[in-house]
């Protein structure tokens, strides 16, 4: 049985894949960055600061 640390530390972990793909997969699409913060802040119930926090972690990877 998973204690509530794993669980919650899972949980953490698939949203962050699910937040880089979300990011990966609309800077692949060309969507305005700020659409994309928008996004996240409605979908993923982010403030602006860690939306673009976010969207800066993994832009990085879109240029590869």
């Amino acid at each position: 049985m998973l204690s509530i640390e794993h669980e919650q530390e899972i949980r953490e972990e698939g949203r962050e894949e699910g937040l880089e793909a979300f990011i990966l997969d609309n800077l692949e699409e060309n969507i305005f960055r700020e659409r994309i913060l928008e996004k996240l802040q409605r979908r993923f119930e982010l403030s602006e600061e860690k939306a673009k926090a976010y969207l800066e972690k993994y832009s990085d990877k879109a240029a590869l």
